[in-house]
């Protein structure tokens, strides 16, 4: 299974959060062998349809999206594009935008199949669980998901936080994240063509 983690950022920033994504997936051994991750950062005014082409490049079955306030606009637009382009492609949204948030994201775009709400380590692992090894099946048991199924969105009970934290791989310490000795920011984001944006 083929995963694409996004994230659309301030110029000069990163997310961290997509990072801390896949490496706790990538620490279940049964999905280490079966799921394999790319992750995709540019600046939030890249050319949408720049940004759809690179995604697509990853052959991904379902892309994740990182959403806050200054992106999630252009997060569904890109989504929008991907589901036009693959009606089968799975799309999930997750972060500060998408947490406990009083839009209705998912009856509000139909481009959605997935909503992680809270907290996001687990119940993404628990998401890629159903979807790598069970076919989809059993997405009504992860807590924190709010998903779409039968043409229903089915909101599921709030996740529990993560009680030990030291069970997060640190995306630093593995080498996930090159860290740039001059600004002390990752240096992971993939480089942008200049042009004009959306």
């Amino acid at each position: 299974m083929k995963v694409a983690l996004v994230a659309l950022n301030k110029p000069g920033n990163y997310a961290l959060a997509l990072h801390y994504l896949e490496q706790y997936s990538l620490a279940d051994s049964e999905l280490s062998r079966v799921v394999r991750f790319s992750v995709l950062q540019a600046d939030v005014d890249v050319s949408s349809k720049w940004m759809v082409a690179r995604i697509l490049a990853s052959r991904p079955d379902l892309v994740g999206f990182s959403c806050n306030i200054w992106n999630v606009r252009r997060s569904l637009k890109i989504a929008r594009l991907l589901k036009r382009i693959n009606p089968r492609l799975v799309v999930a949204i997750g972060g500060q935008e998408a947490t406990r948030s009083s839009i209705p994201y998912l009856a509000e775009n139909t481009c959605l199949d997935l909503l992680v709400d809270g907290e996001g380590e687990e119940v993404f692992r628990q998401v890629l669980r159903r979807y790598a090894l069970r076919g989809g099946q059993g997405l009504e048991e992860v807590a924190g998901l709010q998903f779409r199924v039968d043409g229903q969105i089915r909101v599921n009970p709030p996740a529990p936080p993560i009680e030990d934290l030291n069970s997060i791989p640190s995306p630093y310490l593995n080498g996930a994240i090159r860290v740039d000795s001059n600004s002390h920011l990752g240096a992971r984001n993939i480089s942008v063509p200049a042009g004009p944006s959306p």
